[in-house]
């Protein structure tokens, strides 16, 4: 196993929502293999739609106001995940140089805006749900590659 887990950053251009959605879905999907966090560049709660549509999943989302970004190059995080939504964002300067992944979810995830309808936010959800499940497909072979090369009877040798 991994010394510890990846540390990814998801990021929403507008006040949370989103990134605390693929956060919830990272953590349920392979919270063994990463530690994911919420950030957004115009902090502000969640609507109580997000976390019901979630909640239909069978997954629980982060209450109140998501942390806002902080800048600079993602700090100790592993990789920082964009989630772009075709509202100009100047993303090379909001990254500063992080390792990112973008994710371009215009036309998939309502903007910030009136309130959300159900059946979008479902779209949005089972989209990063797809997403998440993939990107956590990297972190769970380096974790077996990993397991593979530690001396000991799992591979046939002796520690």
């Amino acid at each position: 196993m991994f010394k510890r887990r990846g540390r990814i950053l998801f990021l929403d251009p507008g006040s949370g929502a989103r990134a605390r959605m693929a956060e919830a879905w990272a953590a349920a999907l392979g919270g063994e293999w990463v530690a994911p966090e919420a950030a957004a560049l115009r902090p502000g709660p969640v609507p109580a739609q997000v976390a019901a549509v979630m909640a239909e999943a069978g997954v629980a989302v982060a209450s109140g106001a998501c942390p806002a970004w902080a800048g600079g190059h993602g700090g100790d995080r592993d990789l920082v995940v964009p989630l772009e939504l075709g509202t100009g964002e100047d993303w090379a300067a909001i990254l500063d140089g992080a390792r990112a992944k973008r994710w371009d979810l215009a036309g998939v995830c309502p903007g910030d805006g009136a309130t959300p309808e159900p059946d979008a936010l479902r779209v949005c959800r089972d989209a990063l749900k797809e997403r998440v499940s993939g990107l956590l497909g990297g972190f769970r072979m380096k974790a077996r590659e990993a397991d593979q090369r530690q001396p000991g009877p799992q591979n046939g040798r002796q520690g």
